[in-house]
């Protein structure tokens, strides 16, 4: 796996984050689906708090720091919506975001093939190229409930 096919996925995650986020106002991103679930607001910021982690694990600057990332993280209790961010400020974040997983990317390359250090996240022998993997697939299934909660709030699916 190389920096640019790495770089290609985030692009079409990003791409359909974009879309699926066009027409949605910051009210109907607070509204939890029912009879559970977290609301659009918590998953993107979750988004967001994860790349935050996977640029600063890599060398990067992330965006935000540990302590403005605990709310999108699953920490019981830690989220409500009275302390959201704005739907405008995490569609920014997603952005910036977005160009420092790629620059990140970009300088993690000569270390693509490396073993990855610590536990192991599927399977033994991961390499740095492999973890990277992971979350661009994490990224991925975020965008599929992004995209269910648009239509849960009676908006038309974008592809």
């Amino acid at each position: 796996m190389t920096a640019d096919d790495l770089i290609s996925q985030f692009n079409f995650n990003q791409h359909t984050l974009l879309k699926s986020l066009g027409d949605v106002t910051h009210e109907e991103s607070l509204q939890s689906p029912q009879p559970a679930g977290n609301c659009l607001n918590w998953v993107l910021g979750h988004l967001i708090a994860t790349r935050a982690y996977l640029i600063a694990t890599h060398g990067g600057e992330p965006l935000l720091s540990e302590e403005e990332c605990k709310p999108y993280l699953q920490e019981p209790g830690s989220y409500s919506k009275a302390s959201a961010k704005s739907l405008d400020e995490l569609e920014r974040l997603l952005s910036e975001s977005f160009e420092r997983v790629n620059e990140t990317l970009k300088q993690t390359e000569p270390t693509m093939n490396n073993p990855a250090e610590g536990k192991s996240f599927i399977r033994d022998g991961e390499t740095v190229g492999d973890r990277i993997g992971y979350y661009v697939c994490h990224e991925a299934y975020h965008c599929g409930q992004i995209g269910l909660l648009r239509r849960l709030l009676g908006k038309p699916g974008v592809f």
